[in-house]
């Protein structure tokens, strides 16, 4: 049996409380025991470290956002007693808070954080597998046809993992975990969805079955009470959120930036894609990666929504970041695995 967790599963071990640990040991304990394999495409590793930092950048916005400083107390208060103890106690809240995020950012960064040990321990013992430029183009075809898995904006992110697993892991049995809904089915989000079943099937007749709770995969593989309902609750309550927003704001992508669309060049062998509703400006001089040529288009950084002029491969597989957005979120490249 193999297990392919997705890159929200991974990131919400930096939202979730200390126990969920628990869990993660479990899953080190049954891949090293060789009763599941565990594995880590490299689009999958891409986003992790991509957007580890993100997670960091919005516990500490949710933080600084329990503002002090506009607290104004009117002058005929002043002189009230309680109010020098309302302004001390501000001032200690102003430094608890400092104290915090220092130490929240510590434990993403450090690489001897608990966390990332344990992480960087399941890395180690997960496969690795890289993609062909046959992946893809596969999966730069899946998403123009619109196939699942995929988000609502043009993304296909998820298209290239998939194909990764059509290519190399259909032999055996699949267990995805994943909570953003991406591999789930639209008339039950706790099954797969039976388009990808079916492709999964096809081939060896093997079973793929959906968690979209880690501490539910955990408790039912092991067989025991591992996860805690408090861990399972907060992991639901991180989905509902993922959930939230990409359907409030990843679908109103394409309206903003690419449009998925292209067509195989007939001289050069090459898939040439066109940026839609972004005026001349949006088409400029193609370049290639590997044999597939790409439009440099205009477009807005989905973190700090700044305008930029990104690239199909920068939209697609790092998610559409502005340059200043992408040095903070690669910052954290090195801080895990190395």
């Amino acid at each position: 049996m193999r297990v392919l967790i997705d890159t929200n599963i991974y990131l919400n071990f930096y939202r979730l409380s200390d126990q969920s640990l628990v869990s993660l040991d479990s899953l080190i304990k049954i891949i090293k025991e060789k009763k599941a394999q565990l594995i880590l495409p490299k689009q999958i590793q891409d986003e992790f470290f991509r957007d580890k930092m993100y997670v960091s950048k919005e516990y500490t916005k949710k933080l600084e956002s329990l503002s002090i400083e506009d607290i104004s107390i009117p002058t005929f208060l002043q002189s009230y007693r309680r109010v020098r103890d309302l302004k001390e106690v501000l001032r200690k809240i102003q430094t608890i808070r400092k104290e915090v995020l220092a130490e929240y950012n510590k434990r993403i960064l450090n690489p001897q954080s608990k966390i990332n040990q344990k992480l960087k321990q399941l890395f180690v013992l997960a496969e690795k597998t890289d993609e062909t430029e046959e992946v893809i183009q596969k999966a730069y075809y899946r998403t123009l046809r619109r196939n699942p898995p995929r988000k609502d904006n043009n993304s296909f992110g998820d298209a290239i993992i998939w194909e990764t697993i059509l290519a190399r892991y259909t032999d055996d049995d699949l267990i995805v975990i994943s909570g953003d809904g991406d591999f789930a089915s639209e008339v039950n989000n706790k099954k797969v969805n039976e388009f990808l079943e079916k492709e999964f099937t096809n081939k060896y007749a093997k079973t793929i079955k959906l968690f979209t709770i880690f501490g539910e995969f955990i408790n039912d593989f092991t067989k025991k009470q591992v996860a805690t309902k408090k861990i399972i609750k907060e992991e639901r309550q991180l989905n509902i959120s993922e959930s939230t927003f990409n359907s409030l704001v990843l679908k109103n992508v394409p309206n903003e930036g690419l449009s998925v669309s292209g067509a195989l060049s007939s001289t050069s062998g090459q898939v040439v894609l066109g940026a839609n509703s972004l005026g001349a400006s949006a088409f400029m001089s193609p370049f290639v990666v590997g044999n597939l040529a790409y439009h440099i288009a205009n477009g807005k950084c989905k973190k700090c929504m700044k305008p930029y002029y990104y690239d199909p491969v920068s939209l697609f597989r790092d998610e559409g970041l502005c340059e200043d957005c992408r040095k903070i979120s690669f910052g954290a490249r090195y801080n895990i695995l190395q």
